[in-house]
């Protein structure tokens, strides 16, 4: 907080370098609060201790406000965002699902190139829902697809700590889903989190 204070001039005119390490901190205190909670959330999943109460969540709801979350490093790399966000409700842990949701937009975000288009895509068929987000990024080798979504694996696209692609699988499976990854025809990263729909809450 101090920190932040002293960014804002709480404290008066700062020098140049001593803002930028102000807020190289920030930064990196934020780094290491996502990280913590990334931790905190595999530890829940791996231990079976996954049991908050289900809610009825409005997924197209979380989508959005990623997206409005990510909006100035989208902006900051002049990407282009298609979106086709249809209405969808489910139930399941909403915090969750939108760390699950945030993994794979930040990841696409990531490795876009600068001034390329993120497509996103949200509906619901034969009773599941299916989030969809292609990047024009450089994609995942063949040999390391199999890999992807486990633990700790780095380089190329979903790299970083080796936690959020894993994270996300974690989090699908234990809501009935998957995640998937496919390179497309047009030599593009999709990835692909298919959830459950149901018109009731589920017992147990």
């Amino acid at each position: 907080m101090n920190m932040e204070a002293a960014r804002r001039g709480a404290y008066g005119p700062l020098p140049d370098a001593y803002r930028a390490t102000l807020e190289n901190g920030l930064e990196s205190n934020a780094t290491l609060l996502a990280l913590a909670e990334k931790l905190l959330l595999v530890t829940k999943y791996e231990s079976g201790e996954a049991d908050d109460d289900m809610e009825e969540v409005n997924l197209r709801a979380l989508v959005q406000g990623v997206l409005e979350d990510l909006r100035p490093r989208i902006e900051a790399s002049r990407l282009t965002v298609e979106r086709d966000l249809r209405a969808v409700r489910l139930w399941g842990r909403s915090h969750d699902l939108r760390r699950a949701i945030q993994n794979l937009l930040d990841n696409a975000v990531k490795f876009s190139p600068p001034g390329s288009t993120l497509r996103v895509s949200l509906g619901e068929e034969d009773g599941e829902a299916g989030l969809n987000v292609q990047d024009e990024g450089p994609g995942v080798s063949q040999a390391r697809i199999p890999h992807l979504f486990q633990r700790f694996r780095g380089g190329g696209a979903g790299s970083g700590t080796g936690l959020g692609l894993y994270l996300t699988r974690r989090i699908a499976e234990a809501h009935g889903g998957t995640v998937r990854y496919t390179r497309t025809g047009q030599n593009r990263s999709l990835f692909t989190l298919t959830l459950p729909v149901s018109g009731e809450q589920p017992h147990g």
